[in-house]
């Protein structure tokens, strides 16, 4: 399978966690009251709310053989669980439709360390598509206007005990949940 630009890829290959059920109701509460802030927004689905651990790979069809090394590097990743909290409205991405994303507005060592270790391994394993970028704790609630003005929000704290193995494929409402693992040392 021929790997291709994140931007022309029907499938994206990636590593991440998502949210519990007290932070799944908190998210939803907060999204019922941000589509009053941001009318003509394109909001992301309850079961797609999530946190990206890493970005793996895009490419045009499902390539199994990344999927095998995605899953040998979830299994062997050695991490205690941890928690973070997202506190911040920020616009990412394009900018004429932007993403809409509640970030973190400081990232606690034991995160930073964590995902330190498992941006190795997931350049060990031949990933190679964010080698260069910082980890961005961030979750995409929507995809909006440019421009918009973004109001305070509550802060939601996120409790990470598994990662999971995610293909998100183009026109696919529902994410393929492809494993999970707990977080351990």
């Amino acid at each position: 399978m021929t790997a291709v630009s994140g931007s022309a890829a029907r499938c994206k290959l990636f590593l991440a966690c998502f949210p519990d059920a007290q932070a799944a109701a908190q998210l939803a509460r907060l999204v019922d009251d941000l589509r009053t802030h941001v009318p003509h927004a394109r909001w992301s689905s309850p079961q797609r709310r999530h946190m990206t651990l890493h970005f793996l790979a895009a490419s045009e069809e499902p390539d199994s053989a990344a999927i095998e090394r995605a899953r040998q590097v979830a299994s062997q990743w050695r991490s205690d669980p941890f928690s973070i909290v997202l506190d911040h409205l920020r616009t990412l991405g394009h900018p004429r439709r932007p993403a809409l994303a509640l970030t973190a507005s400081t990232l606690p060592e034991t995160v930073q360390s964590a995902w330190s270790v498992l941006h190795h391994d997931v350049l060990a394993a031949g990933f190679e598509g964010e080698a260069g970028r910082p980890f961005l704790a961030h979750m995409t609630l929507a995809h909006a206007e440019p421009g918009v003005v973004l109001p305070q929000v509550p802060a939601i704290g996120l409790q990470v005990h598994e990662c999971r193995l995610v293909l998100s494929r183009a026109g696919q409402a529902d994410y393929d949940l492809l494993g999970r693992w707990p977080l351990r040392r």
